[in-house]
């Protein structure tokens, strides 16, 4: 029989070694110092990448800086050439106020020089016109005249006197007034007129609407309404009427200004001023 028996002491035996676990040691203490070393340099480069991406933004900002102050500056100088002198921007202003004051709703400056132009008497020169009042019931017109003879002047306060655009509708009155004339060494004689203009813009006719029995008869009257909201009758004769009868309903008597029912019927009646600018409709019937 046989027996094996170790007699060597324990502390003497060698303890087994465990070579995975030395070999991951190992590797965790390369690692680390590398893992750090990496994040230095990273950390290193970062700071510098972050330092260059400043700079760039730092010198797009300088160059667009930069842009702009070269825009204002030329601005600048545009707008410095573009100044106008105060006596220049108090004309522009005086001319705008000019403007302002003479611009009216519905007024008809084409017509104010127009009729001024025709009553002007020959050898008569119209040298300024001068407007006074803001508004159109209160405004009125100076005209500067130069002429060759002084019967030029009284002959041309007769024109606009004999025109009644030139008077207010509700004021029978002189409107027109001549002043003193005088001799102009340089051309012959000078004078001014002072008078208001009241230019028309619509005709009235009243009734607005006709109904008649047989045999009846109404009176037509016209008006013209100048503006300024006024109106002004017409004399008969002074004014044209056309009467459109489907079968001879009415007949229009110029002389009393009368309209006649003759028989049953529709129609319409047409008038309008002696110079056809202005014109206005009205309907009428006859009846039983």
């Amino acid at each position: 029989m046989k027996m094996k028996m170790d007699l060597l002491p324990s502390q003497y035996k060698c303890v087994p070694r465990d070579w995975r676990a030395i070999i991951i040691l190992i590797v965790v203490i390369t690692i680390i110092p590398a893992m750090w070393f990496g994040l230095q340099k990273y950390h290193e480069f970062a700071i510098d990448k972050i330092g260059k991406a400043n700079e760039e933004e730092i010198k797009e900002l300088g160059e667009r800086i930069t842009t702009l102050t070269n825009e204002i500056a030329q601005l600048d100088n545009q707008l410095g050439k573009a100044m106008i002198s105060r006596e220049k921007i108090k004309e522009i202003n005086e001319r705008i106020d000019f403007f302002n004051r003479i611009y009216q709703k519905s007024f008809s400056w084409y017509d104010f020089f127009d009729k001024l132009e025709k009553l002007t008497p020959g050898e008569v020169w119209v040298k300024s016109i001068n407007i006074q009042g803001d508004n159109l019931k209160d405004q009125k017109f100076t005209v500067v005249c130069e002429s060759k003879e002084p019967y030029h002047a009284p002959e041309f306060l007769k024109n606009l006197m004999m025109n009644r655009e030139f008077a207010p509708p509700d004021d029978e009155k002189n409107s027109v007034f001549l002043q003193k004339v005088e001799i102009n060494q340089a051309f012959g004689y000078e004078f001014s007129l002072e008078f208001k203009f009241f230019p028309f813009k619509k005709l009235m006719v009243e009734p607005e609407k006709i109904l008649l029995h047989l045999k009846d008869q109404t009176e037509l009257k016209a008006f013209v309404v100048n503006i300024v909201e006024q109106k002004k009758q017409l004399a008969g004769g002074t004014f044209n009427v056309d009467i459109v009868n489907l079968d001879g309903n009415v007949v229009y008597d110029q002389v009393n200004g009368i309209i006649r029912a003759l028989k049953t019927g529709k129609g319409f009646i047409k008038i309008s001023t002696s110079d056809k600018k202005f014109t206005t409709t009205i309907d009428y019937e006859v009846v039983k």
